[in-house]
C-alpha cells in the first residue's frame, strides 16, 4: 500500500481544497484528483465532499481521518529510526502558532534550530488556538503554541507570563465610572 495518496489526503484536509493542496505538493490538480478518485474507490466510500473551491471531509473521511494521520505519522518515525541508525538527522516537524508567536518567537527559534539540524524541514502554520489543538489532537501538528487556558488537561511547557494590557483613552475610567464593579471585574476575567 503507498504511502502518498495518504500524504495528498492529508494535504487536502491542511490546505482545504483539492487546488491549494496540489500547489502544496507541487503537482497539477488534476494529478490530486485522480489520486484522491483511486483512493475512494479503492476504499469503496468517497472521502471528501467537493464544492466549489473548497473540500470538506464526508462522514466517513472524518472517521478515517485520525487513523490516516496516525498511519503517516508511524511512517514518518520508521523513516526518522532508519535514518538516525545511519547517522543522519532528516524528518520534519510542523508547527502551529497564533500570529504574535508566528511573527516575534520564531524566526529566531526557527534559525537557530536550522543551524542545529539543517536538514529537519519545518512547516507552520499560522491559527487560532482552538484549530491549534485540533491539529494537534489530530496528528496535523507536532507541536502547537496555544495559551493554557485553551487546553488545561493537556501535558504543556510553560514558556512565558505574558501580562495582558488594555490600551484605553486617557478619560476611559471616567466614562466608566456608572459600570457596576461587577461588570468591570467581568471584563478583567
Amino acid at each position: 500500500m503507498s504511502l502518498y495518496p495518504y500524504k495528498v489526503f492529508q494535504c487536502i484536509v491542511e490546505q482545504g481544497s483539492f487546488a491549494s493542496a496540489a500547489q502544496a505538493l507541487g503537482v497539477t490538480p488534476s494529478s490530486v484528483s485522480h489520486t484522491i478518485s483511486k483512493l475512494e474507490e479503492e476504499l469503496g466510500f468517497p472521502l471528501f465532499v467537493r464544492s466549489r473551491g473548497k473540500s470538506a471531509l464526508t462522514e466517513s473521511g472524518k472517521i478515517l481521518l485520525p487513523s490516516i494521520l496516525n498511519y503517516i505519522n508511524t511512517e514518518s518515525k520508521l523513516e526518522q529510526a532508519c535514518a538516525d541508525i545511519n547517522g543522519l538527522e532528516r524528518g520534519s516537524v510542523s508547527i502551529g502558532a497564533f500570529n504574535s508567536v508566528t511573527m516575534s518567537w520564531l524566526p529566531s527559534i526557527i534559525k537557530l534550530y536550522k543551524q542545529a539540524y539543517p536538514n529537519i524541514e519545518i512547516h507552520i502554520k499560522q491559527a487560532g488556538y482552538s484549530a491549534i489543538l485540533d491539529d494537534v489532537n489530530n496528528g496535523l501538528l507536532d507541536i502547537g503554541f496555544v495559551t493554557k487556558d485553551t487546553a488545561p488537561k493537556r501535558d504543556m511547557i510553560p514558556l512565558c507570563r505574558d501580562p495582558l494590557l488594555c490600551i484605553t483613552p486617557k478619560n476611559y475610567f471616567r466614562r466608566t465610572k456608572h459600570m457596576s464593579h461587577a461588570m468591570k471585574s467581568e471584563i478583567c476575567r
